[in-house]
């Protein structure tokens, strides 16, 4: 069956579930089956409808942590941020290396107002991965929220480093760079380039329309900004996020007003720096590690002719000493496809010896972990 097909039947299958006529065909599907369902309906805004389909594939597969997180996404979208990390917990105990467990749950205690634990989610997501580009963008826009712009503006960069067609990246520098109460660090001008990218890269979402907004009016033009601003509060209607809508209409007012906005920054003392200061041990290591990631993915090599699966996944762990030789590297999951397991493991010890530890970290070893797919490290 071609993937357009396949894809065709899923929609047709979605809408049926819309209109409950999909009871015949429910004892046919089995979990894979019924996840691309909800799928579909998770894309098409349907997260409620999503949500019972995800229902059904769990009540076959209750342990199908890709499902559970889909569940938990669906909620999060709903604005149900509880019940989002209800499930992206279950998730984790499950899976306790689930980088994208652990980043959703980080979303989702940023929206509640959590900011230290969400900072220490994204944390535990790159400490799995270095190189989880859109963890990065989750910690910057929490960064960003505590008034830790240097920390945000950095993970900004690095997020687009790692990923340059990353929209939501671009989004969340563009909104910085137009929003951010210190001035030094805003630049309208800039913004409106890097939101533009955004929008070039994908369907314009309301999030990157009301970034828009905010950029406009940054440069003083507010009717442009007032027009984008409403087109984006109609997309968020569609989008079923009307939790949202008093947000966006509060930046409304503002360009009503002839202002910009600024950010509203949190006023919880955060007081946890090694969580949040760029100048510390944590913060340093996971720089070193990054770094000694996008070197092994430069170093790697895989024949894409040779058949494998998107969802093949070898996970390997390794050991860094201060002068950057690289020891003890053991699978931790093989993909079940020995090229690929082999492309992982001679990246990493073509990659030794790495750069030697900075001055200012002093440890015996750092360990570190990567996951391979067919494309690279992930």
């Amino acid at each position: 069956m071609t993937l357009f097909r396949r894809a065709k039947i899923v929609s047709m299958l979605a809408a049926l579930y819309l209109i409950g006529c999909a009871t015949a065909y429910h004892g046919k599907m089995d979990a894979e089956e019924l996840y691309h369902i909800g799928k579909n309906l998770y894309q098409n805004y349907k997260y409620k409808e999503a949500i019972a389909v995800f229902d059904d594939a769990l009540s076959a597969d209750p342990n199908n942590v890709k499902i559970i997180i889909r569940k938990g996404l669906s909620w999060h979208k709903l604005g149900e941020y509880e019940k989002a990390i209800f499930e992206y917990d279950k998730a984790i105990r499950i899976d306790h290396k689930n980088k994208a467990a652990w980043n959703n749950k980080g979303n989702s205690l940023h929206h509640k107002g959590n900011y230290v634990d969400a900072i220490e989610c994204f944390n535990k997501s790159l400490d799995i991965n270095p190189v989880y580009a859109v963890a990065r963008v989750g910690r910057a826009r929490t960064f960003f929220v505590i008034g830790k712009y240097a920390a945000a503006h950095q993970d900004n960069d690095l997020a687009i480093e790692i990923k340059p067609k990353l929209a939501v990246a671009y989004n969340n520098k563009a909104w910085f760079l137009a929003t951010c109460p210190n001035k030094q660090y805003r630049n309208g001008k800039k913004a409106l380039e890097v939101i533009q990218k955004a929008i070039s890269l994908g369907p314009p979402t309301s999030a990157y329309l009301n970034t828009k907004a905010a950029v406009l009016a940054e440069l003083g033009k507010y009717d442009q900004a007032i027009i984008t601003n409403r087109q984006a509060i109609e997309l968020l209607k569609k989008e079923k996020k009307e939790h949202e809508i008093d947000y966006f209409k509060a930046c409304s007012n503002a360009f009503m007003a002839n202002r910009p906005w600024r950010a509203t920054i949190s006023e919880q003392k955060i007081d946890i720096p090694a969580l949040s200061d760029l100048d510390t041990d944590l913060h340093r290591v996971d720089l070193y590690r990054l770094k000694v990631a996008l070197q092994v993915n430069k170093n790697w090599k895989y024949d894409k002719n040779i058949d494998s699966e998107p969802s093949q996944i070898t996970s390997i762990a390794f050991s860094i000493m201060p002068d950057g030789e690289i020891k003890n590297i053991v699978f931790t999951k093989r993909s079940g496809n020995k090229d690929l397991d082999k492309s992982g493991f001679n990246a990493i010890t073509k990659t030794s010896p790495t750069e030697p530890f900075p001055d200012n970290i002093r440890r015996p070893f750092i360990e570190m972990g990567l996951r391979f797919g067919p494309d690279g490290v992930k």
